[in-house]
């Protein structure tokens, strides 16, 4: 099967970033600020009602949006006159870290773990695109905070075209040794490619696949394109970005799947369950009976990441 090359993107892309840099400072900022000693009751976080935040943001340069979806090698004819839903981190970036700020945690700790998102309708290009973010949930599972972030995503023309669900996590300081090895394999276990899927993509991740995703994006953390940075967050080499990785599946989905038609999917969920580190050449494969789907070395390898979706009538 012929691997999807990455092809690069320019630099000048950063100019249409400005809101989500901005909020990327924001967080940083409060990152170095934050007191560290700061205890926090974790049985009362649980218990809090959090705020909705809400914002007008103007619609993304259709040349934004062609350069992104060339990258990834998607049907950009398919695509005309709307924005592909898996973008919506690009745009709701700000409103995410100000429903996330209000955690008493370090923002730049808290990691991207996947999302759930409904698809109902078109998202126009051309139309402003209103915003609103609350943080739903909060769930501790083996010394590990859940937080859920309901994100909604809508035009003039097309309300709530987009919801998602997105989950981040911080991992809490470790307590005293607990009997959870069965359940961490168990768990293991749920995110290795089963023999029988079928393989339906293959790719060629070079070492500048996340630059050049932090270009399209917004999203320039260091950990994805600088390796100095990436070796002190313990990583061997840059990562290449979750929502990056998801989006490569989707649209190679796409192709492969429903031959272009980028309508099909109407509901999706995807879990990140590894780091990929770049370079990189991981497979897709897709699981036919129950519409599972896998980006892994191989198959009975561990994935990095899983999902499943629902298609259109």
């Amino acid at each position: 099967m012929e691997l999807i090359k990455i092809p690069n993107v320019s630099p000048l892309y950063l100019l249409e970033q400005v809101d989500v840099l901005k909020s990327i400072g924001h967080a940083a900022i409060q990152g170095l600020t934050q007191s560290r000693d700061k205890k926090v009751n974790i049985e009362e976080l649980l218990q809090k009602t959090f705020p909705e935040y809400y914002q007008v943001l103007q619609s993304r340069s259709n040349k934004l949006i062609d350069d992104y979806l060339k990258f990834l090698k998607a049907n950009v004819a398919a695509y005309k006159g709307e924005v592909p839903f898996h973008f919506f981190p690009q745009w709701a970036f700000p409103v995410i870290e100000r429903a996330l700020s209000d955690l008493p945690f370090n923002f730049i700790e808290i990691m991207n773990a996947g999302y759930k998102a409904e698809i109902n309708g078109p998202i126009p290009r051309n139309e402003k695109i209103y915003v609103k973010a609350q943080l739903q949930k909060i769930e501790e599972k083996n010394n590990i905070l859940y937080f859920t972030t309901k994100v909604v995503s809508e035009t003039e023309t097309s309300k709530e075209a987009l919801i998602a669900y997105l989950t981040t996590l911080l991992r809490l300081p470790k307590k005293e040794k607990s009997n959870t090895s069965e359940k961490k394999k168990k768990t293991v276990q749920e995110y290795v490619v089963p023999f029988e899927a079928k393989e339906i993509a293959s790719f060629n991740f070079p070492s500048n696949t996340g630059l050049n995703y932090s270009l399209l994006s917004g999203d320039v953390n260091p950990v994805h394109w600088l390796e100095p940075y990436a070796n002190m967050m313990g990583f061997k080499r840059v990562i290449l970005h979750g929502f990056a990785s998801s989006a490569f599946s989707i649209e190679a989905i796409n192709n492969n799947l429903f031959a272009g038609n980028v309508s099909k999917i109407k509901e999706i969920e995807i879990k990140f369950t590894k780091p990929l580190l770049l370079p990189a050449k991981p497979k897709l494969y897709y699981l036919r009976e129950n519409n599972h789907f896998y980006l892994a070395d191989a198959k009975l390898a561990r994935a990095y990441l899983v999902g499943n979706f629902k298609t259109k009538e």
